[in-house]
């Protein structure tokens, strides 16, 4: 029975092992009919992980040496099965733990551009009358340089002045010279 134990132990590490270099991460979204509805994503938002491919095949792989190591040392079945099921369990959690705590730690780029409307910016390439040129505004910790024109058409904006975005969609920024107070 010992050959059984290293099995699942050594199936669970090649789990393991393609899932970390391969990914293994998934989004469920579940929608019923009638008078539920179900979300779950699992980005390390709410809750646990536990049906993770990582977790399951981290316990796994801790069940099976659990399980290998009492039978190395001539425990019984039932202990070995117990061992197994205890160090899996032991495991589990904290591979769940880490799993948690760098979901928490990534930080997302993305953002509706949309929002950057009443932000303030810098003028990177000058705004002629009535052209394009370029402003750049730091948001939530990123640089953002988009095109932009000027509301007021008659007028120029050099590099270096401090403009306030009017509108932000896809195709760039309308902006106003910022008011001096």
């Amino acid at each position: 029975m010992l050959v059984v134990f290293v099995s699942i132990a050594f199936g669970g590490f090649l789990i393991l092992l393609v899932t970390l270099l391969f990914g293994g991460d998934a989004d469920t979204d579940a929608d019923m009919d009638g008078d539920a509805d179900g979300d779950f994503d699992h980005d390390g938002g709410a809750g646990h992980h536990w049906l993770s491919v990582k977790v399951l095949s981290a316990f796994i792989t801790a069940f099976g040496a659990g399980g290998a190591i009492a039978r190395a040392y001539d425990a019984s079945m039932l202990w070995s099965i117990v061992t197994g099921l205890v160090l899996g369990l032991i495991v589990g959690f904290v591979a769940d733990f880490i799993i948690v705590l760098f979901y928490r730690q990534q930080a997302t780029s993305s953002f509706s551009i949309g929002k950057l409307a009443g932000k303030t910016g810098m003028v990177a390439l000058p705004i002629l009358k009535g052209q394009f040129g370029e402003v750049t505004v730091n948001y939530q910790g990123n640089s953002i340089t988009r095109r932009a024109k000027n509301a007021n058409a008659t007028e120029e904006l050099s590099q270096g002045e401090t403009v306030v975005i009017v509108t932000a969609d896809a195709s760039g920024f309308i902006v106003k010279k910022q008011q001096e107070s």
